[in-house]
């Protein structure tokens, strides 16, 4: 009878055991499934500890992993709980700013979302919209700061991040001057001309209510936006170009920020927002 008691004790704790390894591996939720089947085990070990034991070991190591799946079980309720208000409160806090900012992300003070990827390549690209070529040693601190950024969050990320270096920042300038719609505004409304470009982006965003950046105390930018645009095309802009140079940079702006394009598509002013770019 005693070794029954024994043997059924082993059983026991190696069913135990293997409860609390579900219970550490688990990436989902804890479900109702699991906490009856540890209330269920939790209990039946504990009326086979009533008896008259001389397997002490064996007892105290059942003791334990009750203890310790208890601990687990109530962690991670409590972290499930804490997520799952985390995201209905950011769900919230999206539908709220969307609903706010209806039609047209046009008067958003926002920085750059600290949600997109890359977020200090953005940061910068935005902060030198005037010349998003960025040197050497502003890449090499690029790449630094974000794979450090990257790696204090990386234990709870799913999938794995592929570290930043000089050549792959170097290709998201390259591919954001692009899809933000800076090199058409370059080719278009600058003409190629990368000193136009400068004091065209310099221009515009002194112009902008609110503007996009605080503009630098020592600025020597003396001419308006018309002025600008009148010089590099020879004349007098068409209200219609005028009209295309705004939308050009309101996608600029937006695709920099917020990571999609937003683009007017009726004569309404109703605008349109293009999926992250």
């Amino acid at each position: 009878m005693e070794r029954n008691v024994e043997h059924s004790l082993l059983s026991m704790l190696a069913a135990l055991e293997s409860l609390e390894q579900e219970v550490l591996i688990s990436k989902e939720e804890i479900g109702t499934d699991l906490l009856i089947q540890s209330e269920a085990l939790t209990l039946k070990a504990q009326r086979a500890l009533l008896g008259d034991l001389k397997d002490m070991s064996t007892a105290t190591k059942i003791y334990q992993t009750i203890s310790r799946i208890k601990t687990v079980l109530e962690t991670r309720q409590q972290l499930d709980r804490f997520f799952s208000t985390l995201c209905r409160d950011l769900v919230q806090e999206t539908l709220d700013c969307l609903e706010s900012n209806k039609g047209s992300l046009r008067h958003r003070t926002d920085r750059v979302s600290i949600f997109l990827p890359n977020y200090y390549l953005r940061e910068y690209f935005l902060k030198n919209l005037h010349d998003p070529y960025p040197s050497s040693k502003d890449k090499e601190m690029l790449a630094r700061v974000t794979n450090a950024s990257v790696s204090r969050i990386s234990a709870s990320s799913v999938g794995q991040h592929s570290a930043l270096d000089i050549r792959k920042v170097s290709h998201w300038f390259i591919n954001a001057r692009r899809r933000s719609g800076w090199s058409r505004i370059l080719r278009t409304f600058a003409k190629n001309d990368h000193a136009k470009m400068q004091l065209l982006v310099k221009t515009k965003l002194l112009s902008s209510i609110p503007p996009v950046e605080s503009p630098s105390k020592s600025s020597s930018v003396t001419q308006t936006l018309d002025e600008v645009l009148t010089d590099t095309f020879g004349r007098q802009l068409t209200a219609a170009e005028k009209k295309e140079f705004d939308n050009e940079w309101l996608g600029l702006i937006s695709w920099t920020k917020f990571g999609v394009k937003e683009i007017p598509q009726t004569a309404s002013g109703e605008y349109k927002v293009f999926g992250l770019a």
